[in-house]
């Protein structure tokens, strides 16, 4: 016969009172002390779960309370109640140092696995069931922030302007949904050279982007990348989009790394539009 020593309380007041706790060969519990003499049904007590060593409370279902410090006894008079496996599973896997290093590791590997493969998927399946109201909220708000924190106001002349919204008029002509896209220059000197798509058609290039380039052409080529984040979005870069390319920093910018921005390495597998010599986007297969 199992028994244990424990501290009782009535749940009524905070008198304290020493009893013996013991399991009967019947299947149920006694408990027995200073004033206290009663039994109940095994079942109908409720033991805390074991943490490490510290005190155990076995509550009654008049609302009064054992309490001990011998786990093991406690432990051994609940082992046949099916309830409790699972917190013997959990003390027997925290007092092995194997398990809980295994156990470490298995948390660290599905926090890796949530974070790089959980959330681009999640975030793919929200993006692509936003309504159209609600990505244009969002460029909206995105470029409003960008304007708070990285943009200022362009400086280019008015007319240069005007020929960069031409060219990018061109480059999105003939495209479904086109309507709604736009270009928007701004000055940025902790951007550098870039340019970025944003939710509801926006694409950002800086005047540094357009100063460092030799031509228009790879200005298209820029913009056509653009284009096919917009047009296209994959995993790296949906519909809820960043800047997932940067721009070279050197001064020194060749045509073959200007025309590689129609496409982008990091998150498409493929382009999705290309510039031609023209600076006029083709499908690419």
């Amino acid at each position: 016969m199992t028994q244990l020593r424990a501290r009782y309380y009535d749940g009524k007041t905070s008198q304290q009172r020493e009893v013996l706790v013991r399991l009967e060969p019947w299947g149920r519990l006694s408990v027995s002390g200073e004033g206290v003499d009663f039994s109940c049904a095994l079942s109908e007590v409720r033991p805390s779960p074991r943490v490490g060593n510290t005190r155990r409370h076995l509550r009654f279902a008049d609302g009064s309370v054992c309490e001990t410090e011998d786990n093991d006894a406690v432990d051994r008079i609940f082992a046949g109640l099916p309830s409790e496996a699972p917190g013997r599973l959990i003390h027997l896997w925290e007092s092995k140092l194997g398990y809980a290093a295994l156990a470490l590791a298995l948390t660290a590997a599905a926090l890796w696995a949530g974070i790089t493969y959980g959330i681009p998927a999640l975030a793919k399946e929200v993006a692509f069931r936003l309504p159209p109201s609600t990505e244009k909220a969002l460029g909206r708000d995105a470029l409003a922030g960008l304007d708070r924190t990285l943009f200022s106001p362009t400086r280019l002349p008015p007319a240069r302007q005007e020929e960069l919204r031409a060219l990018f008029s061109r480059l999105a002509s003939g495209l479904e949904g086109a309507a709604d896209y736009r270009l928007e220059m701004r000055s940025s000197k902790r951007l550098g050279a870039n340019a970025l798509a944003l939710p509801s058609g926006i694409v950002v290039v800086t005047d540094q982007l357009v100063e460092l380039a030799h031509s228009d052409d790879e200005i298209a080529a820029v913009l056509a990348h653009e284009i096919g984040h917009l047009r296209t979005p994959c995993g790296g870069c949906s519909r809820i989009r960043r800047p997932c390319c940067s721009w070279p920093r050197s001064r020194e910018i060749s045509h073959r790394s200007l025309r590689s921005r129609a496409r982008c390495p990091r998150c498409c597998s493929r382009p999705s539009t290309r510039a031609t010599s023209r600076g006029k986007p083709t499908n690419s297969r």
